[in-house]
């Protein structure tokens, strides 16, 4: 395993089992036997690689969610499953939502991860065609303002979260819900919503009880590679940050 992916997937298993605040450039490279030269040498900060932990996760599960929802013909339906399926696994397991609270910044502004996971799923779910206006300058804006739109209202989400403010996901999703509609152009009143985010929800349950694997991050995601040597190394290569 090359030095970059051993410090990722070192780095992985420590957030996890100490959270994120906790760990240090030191501890990493204990763990992975690199020294820190190379983690400033490949990752500058260890926010960037919480933020790809976030863009593998999303890779990872969004894979799935399309064998359940045509990402093109219900992107509200894919969006939603996907976010449900999400907070499943924060609830069932404390070290996952203890990570994504505590590394809620650099998960949502780790654009160069950000991107690389979500761009193309984004652009489909817009009405876009891969390889015929991928990079429209049209396609480029719609997709830049609706990442600001996600990014805004998960950060603050997760901000009032982790300082203790008690948000209900319910309330939160619904209201949430309202302006992704808007933003993705559908015509979709309260019902509509209401009911599409009720078709979502279920979704997201039968994915949980078809899919053991995919439940707890520690069998699907940060002893993935350790264990069974599949290399993100297209993920680490493409996400290169400033």
């Amino acid at each position: 395993m090359e030095s970059k992916q051993k410090i990722y997937e070192c780095a992985k298993i420590l957030f996890f089992e100490n959270g994120f605040k906790s760990v240090t450039k030191k501890m990493v490279a204990d763990l992975s036997g690199c020294n820190q030269g190379l983690i400033n040498y490949y990752y500058k900060e260890l926010g960037n690689i919480a933020s790809l932990i976030s863009a593998e996760r999303y890779k990872i599960l969004s894979a799935c969610v399309k064998t359940y929802v045509d990402i093109r013909k219900d992107p509200f339906a894919f969006e939603y499953t996907l976010k449900y399926y999400l907070h499943m696994i924060n609830t069932h397991y404390e070290t996952a939502a203890r990570f994504e609270k505590e590394a809620f910044k650099e998960i949502n502004f780790g654009h160069a991860a950000y991107d690389y996971a979500f761009r193309e799923d984004s652009l489909a779910q817009l009405g876009y065609r891969k390889n015929q206006d991928l990079y429209d300058i049209k396609a480029d804006r719609h997709y830049e303002l609706i990442s600001a739109f996600r990014l805004g209202m998960k950060g603050s989400y997760l901000s009032r979260i982790a300082s203790g403010v008690e948000i209900p996901f319910d309330e939160y999703i619904h209201f949430e819900a309202r302006l992704m509609a808007c933003a993705m152009d559908l015509d979709y009143d309260e019902s509509r919503i209401a009911s599409e985010l009720k078709k979502a929800e279920k979704l997201a349950e039968k994915m949980w009880e078809e899919n053991p694997g995919l439940r707890d991050p520690a069998d699907f995601l940060y002893h993935k590679s350790v264990l069974k040597d599949e290399p993100v190394m297209n993920l680490l290569n493409n996400a290169a940050f400033d």
